[in-house]
């Protein structure tokens, strides 16, 4: 009896040491990847909640800046819209007693920009695409001093305006308060 008590035991023993290896471990293995992978998508959606806040933030903050954004649009536009902008040109000579008798447009080109050199190294021309130079060159007849007030309201004005030159033409005798042909040449920028 004793060896079948001890057969028993042995036996016992096995399948106990056989259900340990063949299924207790493996869904204990299946249990910690499992923990892992739980881990991880908490992780994973601790970062985007904190991304999703950061964005509510940065929107709200947008939002409060809405004016400022609106005169950065006005100052760099997307696209070169002709028509407002041979309207703004306009309307800031009628403001200032200025005739506008024409306008021509020139060009596009991309915008370079010289990147800083260390002392005796040349500088490098890197070629920005996104921002654009738009040239024109107009004629304005006006006195000098409505002219004088027309270049200070380009200036002044949120567009991001360059007179590039600026040349006059007048008879040879001048009085004080006499009409003059000038001709700009100017550059705007655009996106």
């Amino acid at each position: 009896m004793e060896i079948d008590r001890l057969i028993a035991i042995v036996l016992i023993l096995i399948i106990i040491v056989f259900l340990v290896f063949f299924l207790i471990l493996p869904k204990h293995y299946e249990f910690k990847i499992l923990q892992k992978k739980v881990a991880e998508k908490e992780a994973e959606f601790k970062a985007r909640s904190e991304y999703y806040f950061r964005i509510q933030d940065v929107f709200e903050d947008l939002r409060g800046r809405e004016e400022q954004l609106i005169k950065i649009d006005a100052a760099v536009p997307t696209e070169l819209d002709f028509s407002s902008l041979l309207h703004f040109f306009q309307k800031i000579a009628d403001e200032n007693g200025v005739i506008l008798t024409s306008l021509t447009f020139q060009k596009t080109s991309p915008l370079k920009i010289e990147k800083a050199a260390a002392a005796g190294e040349t500088p490098e021309i890197k070629e920005e695409i996104r921002i654009q130079e738009n040239f024109f060159t107009f004629n304005i007849t006006s006195t000098y001093s409505a002219f004088k007030n027309f270049l200070s309201a380009l200036e002044s004005s949120a567009r991001l305006i360059e007179a590039k030159s600026i040349s006059l033409s007048s008879p040879p005798v001048q009085k004080e308060g006499e009409i003059k042909s000038f001709k700009i040449e100017i550059k705007v920028y655009s996106l």
